[in-house]
């Protein structure tokens, strides 16, 4: 995954382009770290970077010197600027080169930790003879299962983070980060 770096006085330097220009500015930003392609958004792609697009947008930024047009599309200011540059984005070298370093260090770690995982467990395990079970959990309707399964922190009960589900075993209903249906003064906010 790449970063787009939008500085936070973006809103102060590019006052002057319309609010469809803006949007329109910072989705070609976004478009082009996602794609690797070192600034340059193909003329094809400008009418899906943002609903209701309008060629005028991108006038707006060609007049203001926000983009420049080249052969096939326009290129974005950013990626041949020094890093001290408030726009500086990494080129597509620079990415490659950086994600083949990760490679190689998590390949190293796994070399040296055999059996280890890299970022260590991120849920609390079941106790036997409890009870807990994740059989005993029960999803309620039109909430999103994309999170893996985890334990209240409070008080242990099954259930999936930032989700409510019902622990039909225990009658409780959990939601993450509320107070503990438990003990209701674990976890409050202070």
């Amino acid at each position: 995954m790449t970063w787009t770096k939008v500085p936070d006085d973006a809103t102060e330097t590019l006052w002057d382009l319309s609010a469809g220009a803006f949007r329109l500015h910072l989705s070609g930003y976004i478009y082009a770290n996602r794609h690797l392609t070192d600034g340059y958004v193909p003329e094809s792609r400008l009418a899906a970077l943002v609903p209701g697009y309008e060629p005028a947008q991108l006038a707006e930024l060609l007049d203001a010197h926000r983009w420049q047009r080249v052969d096939g599309g326009y290129q974005l200011p950013g990626w041949n600027t020094p890093k001290r540059d408030p726009w500086h984005q990494e080129t597509r070298a620079e990415v490659e080169a950086r994600r083949a370093k990760n490679a190689a260090d998590v390949a190293e770690w796994r070399k040296r930790n055999p059996g280890k995982a890299v970022t260590g467990a991120v849920t609390k395990p079941l106790t036997p003879g409890t009870g807990e079970s994740l059989e005993n959990v029960v999803p309620v309707p039109g909430v999103s299962q994309l999170h893996p399964p985890r334990l209240c922190y409070l008080c242990g009960g099954p259930g999936i983070e930032g989700n409510p589900l019902i622990n039909v075993a225990q009658g409780r209903r959990h939601r993450f980060p509320t107070p503990c249906p438990s003990n209701p003064n674990r976890g409050r906010a202070s």
